[in-house]
């Protein structure tokens, strides 16, 4: 379990990451941590903006394994995103979720 993400949710500060092989890292906000159903740690985030292939913001499922670096802002956010499914099926065990 990565404490980094844990404290960020519970105090609701931005992570930076770079995911894979980003080259510039990425802002997400992070809503959820836990394990997936093939035993893997996945975070549920709202990605600011910051390195994808597809697109630079929206919600995304990082694989905790693939997280190359990680670092808590000083910045915070308000809360859970509006769109924001607390029964996400795709964690099956949660270590972490954003509170209203």
């Amino acid at each position: 379990m990565n404490l980094k993400i844990t404290h960020a949710i519970t105090w609701r500060r931005l992570l930076a990451i770079r995911y894979k092989d980003d080259k510039t890292p990425r802002s997400i906000e992070p809503h959820a941590y836990g394990r997936g159903r093939k035993g893997n740690e996945i975070l549920l985030a709202w990605q600011r903006h910051g390195a994808s292939g597809s697109r630079s913001f929206g919600w995304r499922h990082f694989d905790v394994d693939d997280i190359t670096s990680i670092e808590s802002q000083e910045e915070t956010f308000t809360g859970p995103r509006s769109s924001y499914r607390a029964d996400d099926t795709t964690l099956v065990e949660l270590f972490s979720q954003l509170k209203d």
